[in-house]
């Protein structure tokens, strides 16, 4: 082939490549991604206790059939009850610090008269009687306290809703049963059981606190008060001024 031939063919292709570089491209376009699906974990059922285990609230998520189904609906606020009566023992354990000694009891005091160093003096001599008579008695008075306290550790106490739909049991301060009435679950909003929920853990928190409010007996209380400050004690005996 001539050479002006060659060179003639490699110019017409070199024009048509720039000629197809010129051309405008489709511009590639690329899909959107697709929006992420928003999803709706359903939350646990849980109680709240405060500080000294008392229930203070009651949370019921709007969708809380989704995990859990009417009949289950006691077992799992006495579960939820239990795991927050957990955490509250564990946050005490935790802010406990041993190195730090105990308070000790207040007891309240009464004025003391002064026997003016003088055991035979009538105020020695009555508060001698005094004793006496106390430890008397002391014994059998424990003996019974100790008694009304074993009775309150067993003592049961069942608080029911404003609707009865709810019941909880509580035994020795301690809740160890949730009753709710399963057909009512069914169709009651969350927040009907929230309330209704809220007001049987109260009730039932009431009857357990009255079964536990025993009052120490006046003859240990009165000794604790003696006992609570020597100094006046041995003023009072007349064994120092």
């Amino acid at each position: 082939m001539p050479r002006y031939e060659e060179d003639w063919r490699r110019r017409f292709t070199e024009w048509d490549l720039d000629e197809e570089d010129d051309q405008p491209r489709p511009a590639v376009v690329k899909p959107d991604p697709a929006p992420a699906e928003e999803t709706h974990e359903p939350r646990p059922i849980q109680v709240v206790l405060d500080e000294s285990g008392a229930v203070r609230d009651v949370v019921i998520p709007e969708n809380w059939r989704e995990t859990t189904s009417p009949r289950e609906l006691g077992p799992a606020l006495l579960d939820a009850a239990n795991r927050a009566l957990g955490n509250v023992v564990a946050a005490q354990v935790e802010a406990f610090d041993l190195g730090s000694a105990p308070e000790q009891p207040v007891v309240a005091r009464r004025d003391a008269p002064d026997a003016g160093g003088d055991p035979t003096s009538p105020i020695a001599e009555a508060l001698v009687n005094e004793a006496l008579d106390l430890f008397s008695r002391y014994d059998r008075d424990l003996e019974a306290y100790a008694a009304q306290v074993r009775q309150a550790a067993t003592a049961t106490s069942r608080g029911a809703g404003g609707n009865g739909r709810i019941v909880v049991t509580m035994t020795g301060g301690r809740i160890t049963g949730v009753e709710a009435d399963p057909r009512w679950a069914v169709t009651a909003r969350y927040t009907e059981v929230r309330v209704e929920a809220l007001s049987a853990f109260r009730a039932a928190g009431r009857g357990s606190a009255a079964t536990r409010s025993i009052a120490l007996p006046a003859s240990i209380t009165r000794l604790q008060e003696l006992a609570s400050d020597p100094e006046a004690l041995s003023r009072q005996l007349g064994l120092s001024r």
